[in-house]
C-alpha cells in the first residue's frame, strides 16, 4: 500500500517536470519567433509604401500633363488670336487713304472756287448754272470731309475694341505664365521624389523619372511660348497706340480743313446771294403781302416763335430762325421760284439754300436731299430730319429767311401767312 503511494507521488512529480520543462521551452523560444516574423513583415511593409508612393507620383505626373494638355490649348488659342490682332493693325485702313486723297483734291479744287478771279469769272457769265458750279464745288468738298471724319472715327473705334482685345489678351497670358511657374515649382520636388524613390530599389525601374523630366521639358517649352507672346504683346501695344495717335492726328488736320472749308462755303454762299438777283428765272411773280409762296413743311407740322433764343451748340449764339418739327422724312419745298443749293456743316448737317429774287431761306438737319438747281415754288428740295447737331432732337426743320440776302430775320409772320392757309398744292390737289 504504501508502496504504490510512493509511485504515484512519483509519477506526478515526473508530469510536474515535463510541464515545467515545457513552459521553459516556450517561453524561450517566443523572442526567436516574434524576431523571425518582424523580420519578414519589415521588408513586406517597405515594399507596400514604396508602392503607394510610386502610384501617387505616377498619378499626380499624369494629372500634370493633363493640366499641361490644357495650358498648351489655351497657349494656341492666344497665340492665334495675338496673330490675328497684329495683323489687323498691320494692315492700313484702305477706307482713310481714298477717304484723305480725295478731300486732298476736292479742298483744292473748293479753294481755286472761292478765290475772287474764280468768282468774277462766274459772275461774268451771268447763268444760274455759273453761280451754282462754285457751290456745288465747295460743297462736295464738305461732304469729302465729312466721309473722311467719318473712316477715321470708325478707325478710332476699331483701334478701341482692338485695344480691348489686347488687354485681355495680356492678361490671359500673364496666367498662363503663372501657372506654368506653378507646375514647374512642383515639378522639381517630383523629379526629387521619382529619382530617390528608384535609387531605394536595387535595379529599379527609371521611368517615373523620364516621365517627371519629360514634364519638366514640355514646361520650360510652354513658359518660352508664353514669354514670347508676352514680348509681342507689348510691341503691339506700342504699335497701337502710335497707330491711335497717328488717327487723332489725321482728325484734328480734317478738322482744320474742315474750318477752311467752311471759310470759302461763307464767301461763295455771299458772292451767290450778291449776284443772283436779277437772273432771268422761270416766271417767279411776287404775291402781294407774301414773300414766301408756299409752306415750306408738308402737314403735319407744329413750330412757334423761337427767333432770338439761346442756343449752346458751336457756343453760345441767339436762334436765327424757327424750328418747324414734323416726322422724319417729310417733304421740304421751295418756298419760291429760285436756285436750291446744298450747303452742308457740322450744326446744321444736310442743309440746302434756295436764293429768290427777295432773298434766300435757309433749311437745316435734312434726312435727304431732293432737286437742287433751279427750282420752281412747290419743289421738293429735301426732307426732315436730325442731321448736325440734332442728331439728338426730334426730327425738324431749321427754318431761316435772309431778306435781300442778308441777316437773318424772324420768318414766323412769313410761316403763319401761308402755313396756316391750304398750300397751293393742296389747293391744286384738292381742285382736281
Amino acid at each position: 500500500m504504501a508502496s504504490r503511494g510512493r509511485i504515484a507521488a512519483g509519477a506526478s512529480l515526473f508530469m510536474f517536470g515535463l510541464t515545467v520543462a515545457a513552459s521553459v521551452e516556450l517561453s524561450s523560444a517566443a523572442p526567436r519567433l516574434t524576431t523571425r516574423v518582424a523580420k519578414t513583415a519589415a521588408p513586406v511593409a517597405e515594399s507596400a509604401a514604396r508602392t503607394v508612393d510610386s502610384m501617387r507620383l505616377d498619378a499626380r505626373v499624369d494629372a500634370l500633363g493633363g493640366e499641361l494638355d490644357s495650358i498648351d490649348a489655351q497657349l494656341a488659342e492666344l497665340t492665334a488670336a495675338l496673330s490675328a490682332l497684329t495683323e489687323s493693325v498691320r494692315v492700313a485702313n484702305p477706307d482713310i487713304q481714298r477717304a484723305r486723297h480725295e478731300l486732298v483734291r476736292l479742298a483744292g479744287d473748293a479753294e481755286e472756287a472761292a478765290l475772287p478771279s474764280s468768282l468774277a469769272a462766274a459772275a461774268s457769265v451771268a447763268t444760274a448754272w455759273a453761280l451754282i458750279q462754285p457751290l456745288q464745288t465747295v460743297s462736295s468738298a464738305i461732304r469729302s470731309k465729312d466721309s473722311y471724319v467719318a473712316a477715321l472715327l470708325r478707325a478710332l473705334a476699331a483701334a478701341h475694341r482692338e485695344q480691348v482685345s489686347l488687354g485681355a489678351l495680356a492678361e490671359t497670358a500673364r496666367l498662363l505664365r503663372f501657372e506654368l511657374e506653378l507646375r514647374m515649382n512642383e515639378l522639381g520636388p517630383l523629379l526629387s521624389d521619382a529619382t530617390r524613390a528608384t535609387s531605394d530599389v536595387e535595379g529599379g525601374d527609371s521611368s517615373p523619372i523620364e516621365s517627371v523630366r519629360l514634364e519638366i521639358d514640355r514646361t520650360q517649352e510652354l513658359l518660352s511660348v508664353a514669354e514670347r507672346a508676352d514680348v509681342d504683346l507689348r510691341m503691339l501695344s506700342i504699335r497701337l497706340a502710335t497707330r491711335q495717335d497717328g488717327l487723332l492726328e489725321q482728325l484734328k488736320r480734317a478738322d482744320a480743313s474742315g474750318e477752311v472749308l467752311q471759310g470759302a462755303m461763307a464767301t461763295v454762299v455771299a458772292f451767290v446771294g450778291n449776284n443772283f438777283s436779277g437772273l432771268p428765272l422761270s416766271g417767279a411773280t411776287l404775291v402781294v403781302g407774301r414773300v414766301l409762296h408756299v409752306c415750306p413743311i408738308d402737314q403735319p407740322h407744329s413750330y412757334a416763335d423761337d427767333f432770338g433764343t439761346p442756343r449752346w451748340a458751336g457756343g453760345y449764339h441767339p436762334h436765327q430762325g424757327n424750328d418747324i418739327f414734323a416726322p422724319e422724312g417729310t417733304p421740304i419745298r421751295a418756298p419760291f421760284d429760285g436756285l436750291a443749293v446744298q450747303t452742308p456743316n457740322t450744326l446744321g448737317g444736310r442743309a440746302v439754300i434756295v436764293y429768290g429774287e427777295a432773298g434766300y431761306v435757309y433749311n437745316a438737319h435734312l434726312s435727304e436731299y431732293g432737286t437742287l438747281g433751279k427750282v420752281t415754288t412747290g419743289t421738293i428740295i429735301g426732307f426732315v430730319g436730325n442731321s448736325g447737331d440734332a442728331i439728338n432732337s426730334a426730327p425738324h426743320d431749321h427754318f431761316e429767311w435772309h431778306p435781300g440776302n442778308g441777316a437773318p430775320v424772324d420768318p414766323f409772320p412769313y410761316l403763319n401767312a401761308v402755313c396756316l392757309l391750304p398750300s397751293e398744292t393742296t389747293s391744286d390737289t384738292s381742285s382736281s
